[in-house]
């Protein structure tokens, strides 16, 4: 029955994203989050959905396989255009983390430090980076499922105004154009398979890295995610012709697990000050970029997709920037969304030390 509960938003979130026009615009993993949102509120769940493999090695997996493709040889020239607004999207995120924290200690609570750093991590990495920080810094079952809570509802919602904003509403965008990689041969078996061995390659030899590792207590993530990127600099991997589809799909059913797990509804008003806390540092990025925008001239939607490859990743960067129409965004988004789930553990791990010392 978990199991089904889980899989049920990434079913149908799939048929809307393939056989309707604003859900292809939207894109899968923004689809599985909102109805995945909607289904917990139902009240149908009753206690945790116990499913740990999705958060263990399945999710562990997708992270590998997103990562693969990332040639840092190419990661500059692909994603210069983005690159300067990208990197004040998370200076702006890390900086409005470590200040907030401090200013809202009090409210929050003796664990004030860990939700900054939690906050930042998934706005410059993903919700798998929220969870290694939480994880790493021992954030408590309660508050942790809060700020998920929070970060999905804020997320979501920065991912919407993003959209009206650079284009109006859905209906008025054009049609969606085709995301890289995903013409049918790179959805072939022999792809696929040749993808997922490597993969749980990388797997395999970070979970002799972490025994090795183990007195240093290092994130698993933070081992996955270095493994992933040594392995796709590497010749073997470069020449592959990888499934660059595949990553994503492999992390629906984690993001439907998030949102079956997050008592949105307990934001009002028990977690009302952390939903403030990650509302804060969402907005201070993005009156920063709008004002980048303004005074670089480097357009409203560059700012836009920049935002959402730290904020949502390269699934909402990829959906914005397809949502826009602007395909020329479409690899830079993906290569900074990947770049911000390499970094984004350790940024989050950073700002909680900070604010634990300021604090």
């Amino acid at each position: 029955m978990p199991l089904l509960l889980v899989l049920l938003p990434c079913a149908a979130a799939l048929l809307l994203a393939d056989r309707t026009r604003w859900g292809s615009q939207l894109g899968a993993p923004l689809l599985v989050l909102l109805l995945s949102l909607a289904l917990g509120a139902t009240g149908v769940i009753q206690g945790p959905v116990d499913v740990p493999w999705i958060e263990g090695p399945l999710t562990a997996l997708a992270v590998a396989v997103l990562l693969l493709p990332l040639d840092l040889r190419r990661l500059l020239p692909q994603a210069r255009s983005l690159l300067g607004p990208f990197a004040a999207a998370v200076g702006l995120v890390c900086g409005a983390a470590m200040v907030c924290g401090v200013v809202m200690a009090a409210p929050l609570g003796p664990q004030h430090a860990a939700m900054a750093g939690a906050l930042a991590a998934g706005y410059t990495g993903g919700t798998v980076n929220l969870i290694s920080v939480a994880s790493t810094l021992s954030l408590q079952a309660p508050p942790l499922a809060l700020v998920l809570a929070a970060d999905n509802v804020i997320g979501i919602g920065w991912f919407l105004i993003s959209l009206l904003a650079g284009r109006g509403p859905v209906g008025k965008a054009a049609a969606a154009e085709a995301e890289p990689g995903s013409e049918p041969a790179q959805r072939s078996r022999r792809i696929t398979a040749i993808t997922l061995l490597i993969g749980v390659a990388v797997l395999v030899v970070a979970a002799v890295l972490e025994r090795l590792l183990a007195p240093q207590a290092c994130p698993s993530l933070l081992t996955v995610t270095t493994v992933a990127l040594l392995f796709a600099q590497t010749p073997v991997v470069a020449a592959q012709r990888l499934d660059q589809e595949l990553g994503l799909l492999l992390l629906l059913p984690f993001f439907s697990l998030v949102g079956l797990q997050s008592p949105w509804r307990a934001l009002f008003p028990g977690g009302a000050w952390i939903l403030l806390l990650a509302a804060a540092i969402v907005t201070v990025q993005a009156i920063g970029l709008w004002i980048l925008s303004r005074t670089r001239r480097i357009g409203l939607a560059k700012a836009l997709v920049a935002s959402q490859a730290a904020i949502g990743g390269p699934a909402t960067s990829v959906a914005l920037a397809t949502a826009l129409g602007r395909r020329e965004l479409l690899l830079p988004a993906v290569a900074l969304g990947l770049l911000g789930y390499l970094i984004g553990t350790y940024l989050g791990l950073a700002v909680a030390k900070v604010v634990a010392l300021l604090g």
